[in-house]
């Protein structure tokens, strides 16, 4: 017993940081105290005590924070953006939530900091992190392709909240309350497993990877499907130009594997359907599906026709219009923002000039800060982006060869990846996915620094 306590003791950074990222996709399923407006989940849970346990254990110190000002000025300033708002906004509930949220994420942006310090290979350990959690996920979600069956608690609590299935139910959840959040998930994901690809364990990486590809395909998450070409077109030209001789000799063969690649992005993008299996009524018009409120009563929908959305109500429709209204919001409120988790109010309210079929979340993390948390916040996100271009900038100026470094091509594909899956979901300030993806990236704009500049010392 006792040296099981000391093993625990000499490696809680990196039992920590394991723990917490095998638990972060679980972080909106497994509940432990409900207290209404929010929940406490398990992931919550061990972040709290995780924290603790690093405060206490000395392990904050002021040289591993500065590291990350940026990033921290953008988190920190939407708290205190959020607790000050709750003094004049129209909804204290919807705003105590997103302080909630962003308490979370200011823990949890402080936490992995300190952990990614203290933890030996940080990026190999959360890349098999991630692999072991996604086998679980794999085999929920192939299961609910083949048979159309949900059978995990993040869609059988949506079943309890809605009277009617909504068109997103046929695809693929598996402990998520969304595909798209699902879809994030495994787009991260790809980009860790191409790390572990570079590190030698291709056989087991090319098998996952092309797992992802189909469930990312099967989520509709047309998004996700495009960020995720993307990643692979950035590590494909990496891969050129770090070996042109090579494909001076084997041109034909280059140039026929960028066409078959061309050809499968092209055919995932147009088959990535833009109408699901939805019920119509005389005019044409979109209607939920009444069926049972129960996991079987969902092949209902999967008998139906396809049918062609009207564009006031399809989902690229009332996500142009939450667009037009978060812009609308932040005019009216001056640039300074309407505060936190009031767009959600304001819509509910009718202050919306814009139809959006009463959807309160933006759907767009531009918006979502934007429209409430004002013009300064935008700017300390663009800030913080801008520092991660500027620096693998500086690095590419001092050494040529950084590019052959994987976390450059993480970095230069997350960017991109980032501004893309960041519009997918309905409300991003709430899942702790998205700040560790945020976080991550300004890890390895960190690493890259401290490479690039160790070379030219």
């Amino acid at each position: 017993m006792l040296k099981i306590l000391s093993l625990l003791k000499n490696n809680f950074t990196k039992y920590s940081l394991i723990s917490l990222f095998f638990l972060m996709p679980f972080s909106s399923t497994i509940n432990i105290v409900d207290l209404g407006f929010v929940n406490i989940f398990a992931y919550r849970l061990v972040l709290a005590l995780v924290f603790v346990g690093l405060l206490f254990g000395g392990y904050f110190k002021a040289n591993i924070l500065k590291k990350h000002i940026p990033l921290i000025a953008f988190v920190g300033f939407m708290l205190v953006y959020a607790v000050l708002s709750n003094l004049w906004v129209e909804n204290v509930s919807y705003s105590l939530k997103h302080t909630f949220y962003l308490i979370i994420a200011f823990v949890e942006v402080l936490v992995y900091i300190v952990l990614f310090a203290h933890v030996e290979k940080p990026i190999k350990t959360v890349s098999w992190a991630f692999l072991s959690s996604f086998v679980f996920f794999a085999i929920i979600g192939l299961v609910e392709i083949m048979t159309y069956t949900h059978i995990y608690s993040g869609f059988i609590d949506q079943l309890k909240e809605f009277s009617t299935i909504r068109p997103t139910f046929n695809s693929p959840f598996a402990s998520f309350t969304n595909p798209n959040d699902f879809a994030v998930y495994l787009v991260f994901g790809f980009v860790l497993i191409l790390f572990l690809y570079e590190n030698a364990y291709k056989t087991i990486s090319i098998f996952t990877a092309l797992i992802i590809l189909l469930l990312v395909y099967k989520t509709d998450s047309r998004l996700s499907m495009l960020a995720l070409m993307i990643a692979l077109f950035i590590y494909a030209v990496l891969k050129f130009f770090e070996n042109k001789s090579l494909v001076k000799l084997y041109w034909k063969k280059a140039a026929f594997f960028t066409f078959v690649f061309v050809a499968v992005f092209m055919f995932l993008i147009s088959t990535n359907t833009f109408v699901k299996s939805v019920k119509t009524d005389e005019k044409g018009s979109y209607e939920f599906v009444e069926v049972d409120k129960s996991i079987e009563g969902l092949r209902f929908v999967f008998e139906k026709e396809k049918i062609n959305f009207k564009d006031s109500v399809s989902s690229e429709g009332v996500r142009k219009n939450l667009i037009y209204n978060g812009v609308q919001f932040t005019i009216d409120s001056k640039g300074f923002g309407v505060g936190a988790g009031q767009f959600q109010e304001y819509v509910y309210k009718g202050k919306n000039k814009y139809f959006c079929n009463n959807k309160g979340n933006p759907h767009n993390f531009t918006i979502e800060v934007l429209s409430q948390y004002g013009v300064l916040a935008i700017a300390l996100l663009i800030l913080l982006f801008s520092s991660f271009i500027w620096i693998m900038f500086k690095a590419y100026k001092r050494d040529k060869n950084i590019t052959k470094e994987i976390e450059f091509f993480m970095l230069l594909s997350l960017i991109p990846v980032y501004a893309i899956v960041s519009n997918s979901p309905s409300s991003f300030i709430s899942h702790s996915i998205n700040w560790f993806i945020l976080f991550f990236m300004s890890y390895l704009a960190v690493e890259i620094k401290t490479k690039s500049e160790l070379k030219n010392a």
